[in-house]
């Protein structure tokens, strides 16, 4: 799975180039961009508890991942998409806009997933060390592509340099998410679509607490010590793992913003006609099947 920062830059692509989207949706990622990148910063959240799971992160030293972390990316993940954008359509928890944006950012996450896992495993069994293990060559991997795509996306590699931390808030409010935590719509929100496809939620000081780690891992990420879990990556590296017929990561970035532009647009449709029902999630699911994001390398 791609790193975080690589989520949060891509829905900001999505935001930023609209092609092929609905125009209202525009102007919503636009608009709630935070709220849209919270919906991809989701399945990871449970990786960045407290300070300790975000240094872990920025050491890439995660251990076993944690249990939502498990059930988001391999627990139907679209069923709960499916869920959270049926919630969003009945407008009871929270507003349409920062709705719709939320639910848009978690499938682009999901888009994105099963757009790079594959070339992700690619270069980490290539590029493996010896004493290495496969869960540490991805991570390494993923640090190497989170450098390599912030510089495609932005036009410079912010790792290590205070603008990244604007770039990955996913919270309305500025600052540090010690006090209110994620406001209590968006976490109903998040609760009873767990509840219901999962039968067990995060309760809100747990996902406080993940938002109080990854603000911590942000101002890490945007600081000198990125350079701990972020690597330089070298001309000649790029062009031999990462750019060429095989393994264009670039490229593939491209095709995931493609993915998740169609995804996200039938999402607004479905969520614009308020239809769930099993027939319309049934013709969803047969261009977005239900299966894993990725793997977790247990």
């Amino acid at each position: 799975m791609p790193a975080l920062v690589v989520h949060l830059a891509v829905v900001e692509r999505l935001a930023q180039d609209g092609r092929g989207l609905p125009a209202e949706l525009v102007r919503t990622l636009q608009e709630d961009l935070e709220y849209a990148r919270l919906g991809a910063a989701l399945p990871d959240l449970p990786f960045y508890e407290g300070l300790a799971g975000a240094v872990r992160q920025l050491r890439n030293a995660t251990a076993r991942p944690p249990p939502f972390a498990r059930l988001f990316h391999a627990e139907q993940p679209v069923a709960l998409g499916l869920k959270l954008a049926e919630l969003v359509a009945t407008g009871s928890l929270v507003g349409s806009h920062a709705g719709r944006a939320v639910v848009a950012g978690y499938f682009t996450h999901l888009v994105l997933d099963r757009r790079l896992h594959p070339l992700t495993e690619l270069l980490a069994a290539r590029l493996r060390g010896p004493g290495e293990s496969a869960r540490q060559a991805h991570q390494r991997v993923e640090a190497i592509q989170a450098s390599l795509y912030l510089r495609e996306a932005f036009g410079e590699d912010l790792l290590g340099k205070a603008p990244l931390a604007e770039k990955l808030r996913v919270l309305k409010r500025p600052g540090a998410p010690f006090f209110s935590g994620l406001g209590r719509g968006m976490y109903e929100l998040i609760r009873t679509g767990c509840q219901e496809v999962w039968g067990v939620a995060p309760e809100k000081p747990t996902i406080d607490a993940w938002l109080r780690g990854l603000y911590f891992y942000v101002r890490l990420a945007s600081s000198p010590l990125a350079a701990i879990a972020f690597p330089a990556v070298s001309t000649s590296l790029y062009r031999h793992t990462f750019d060429g017929p095989e393994l264009d990561l670039v490229a593939e970035m491209e095709k995931a913003l493609r993915e998740a532009r169609k995804v996200v647009s039938q999402l607004y449709q479905l969520i614009g006609r308020a239809d769930f029902s099993p027939r319309a999630a049934g013709a969803f699911t047969a261009q977005f099947p239900e299966g894993a994001a990725g793997s977790l390398l247990a």
